[in-house]
């Protein structure tokens, strides 16, 4: 099963947060409402060397998009 990035399925079938991926995901709703693109922020996380969710060197903007629309990052 597919879990949200920067969350891993618990033995109880709920979700937990992975921290480290956590703080990418905050880093990207940081930049994001600071006003930088998706083009930014992909040139961002690709210059800091962090691999997208399924582990490319680069972010697409559809990804990130994603993520930033997606309503469980919304606490």
């Amino acid at each position: 099963m597919k879990t949200t990035y920067g969350y891993a399925a618990a033995p109880n079938g709920l979700l937990q947060i992975i921290p480290e991926q956590a703080a990418i995901v905050q880093q990207i709703y940081r930049q994001y409402l600071s006003g930088q693109s998706l083009g930014g922020i992909a040139d961002f996380l690709f210059e800091k060397g962090i691999p997208s969710p399924s582990g490319k060197e680069r972010w697409g903007r559809s990804v990130l998009d994603a993520m930033l629309s997606n309503s469980k990052y919304l606490g």
